[in-house]
């Protein structure tokens, strides 16, 4: 349908306007149109305002300021409680003021991007109505703990997945968001089984890793008690190694990881394993003794 120059004209001014809050989109624009035709009167009259208002009651602008849509909800559970609401929607100029606030902080103590350039994680401080001293201290106790992480798993993220210090902060400011950016439970589960196999000086591809990770916690659920794994593992870690015999051993090291976690199976494979190594090495020492025996004997005999 072909519209007026009044209604172009106005579809230029709103389209300007909520591009500069990064609403653009072409299904956006589309919906501008159709609120500026649906807003014209027989005579030709728009009302802006009432054209405006219906744009923001679309999802799009809804999830862009998803924080007014939280204060919304706090300010209209106050009122059916019969409290002075404790807090107000933003105007679209404060909105934006406090998303730049929260970024520079966040962008000063070195969070990763993906948190201060996602408009949902912003909105989610500005619906809780955090200030910016808030944020900044979650943001630097997020940094502390990350810095606190085992060295030895901290290396194998970065190792296995490129994951920076910086990104583990992330998940330590956020979980939920952090989980979605690198993934955290997994990666870390995966870190932790490849930094136990190396301490015991065995090693394990990123697939392995991954897969034992996924074996001992199904689905990465439940993140794996790195400092037990460590101290088990290390207690089998030599079975991996030939015999005294020379035989190559049947154990492997995701047997060992296995093993140090519990499995009732694999530990037995391991026993077994144990078991056969000192009947070899006193089978070893026995003939060692006796040809020492021999060696003496024939010594005094000279």
């Amino acid at each position: 349908m072909a519209i007026t120059v009044a209604q172009r004209n106005a579809l230029e001014l709103l389209k300007e306007r909520f591009a500069a809050y990064g609403l653009g989109s072409d299904e956006f624009v589309a919906a501008i149109r159709q609120s500026i035709l649906d807003n014209t009167d027989a005579e030709g009259n728009i009302a802006q305002a009432t054209a405006a208002a219906a744009v923001r009651a679309t999802p799009a602008y809804q999830a862009r300021f998803s924080g007014n849509l939280a204060r919304r909800t706090a300010i209209q559970a106050d009122i059916a409680a019969g409290r002075t609401p404790a807090l107000s929607e933003l105007s679209e100029a404060s909105y934006i003021q406090a998303e730049d606030n929260y970024k520079e902080v966040l962008r000063k103590q070195g969070v990763p991007e993906s948190f201060y350039n996602n408009t949902a994680y912003l909105g989610k401080l500005i619906g809780n109505d955090l200030s910016v001293d808030e944020v900044n201290s979650r943001a630097s106790l997020a940094k502390q703990a990350a810095q606190q992480v085992n060295p030895e798993i901290r290396q194998q993220l970065q190792a296995l997945y490129g994951v920076s210090e910086n990104q583990i902060a992330g998940f330590f400011l956020d979980p939920e968001l952090g989980q979605q950016n690198i993934n955290a439970v997994a990666a870390g589960n995966a870190a932790i089984v490849s930094a136990a196999a190396k301490r015991s000086g065995l090693s394990l591809s990123k697939g392995q890793s991954e897969l034992l990770a996924q074996t001992i916690s199904p689905e990465n659920q439940l993140a794996i008690d790195a400092g037990n794994l460590f101290s088990q593992a290390s207690l089998t870690a030599g079975l991996t190694a030939e015999g005294v015999s020379g035989e190559r051993s049947s154990v492997t090291a995701e047997d060992v990881i296995l093993g140090a976690t519990g499995n009732v199976e694999v530990q037995a494979k391991l026993e077994r394993e144990k078991q056969k190594r000192q009947a070899e090495y006193q089978a070893a020492s026995g003939m060692a003794e006796t040809a020492k025996g021999v060696v003496g004997l024939q010594r005094a005999n000279l």
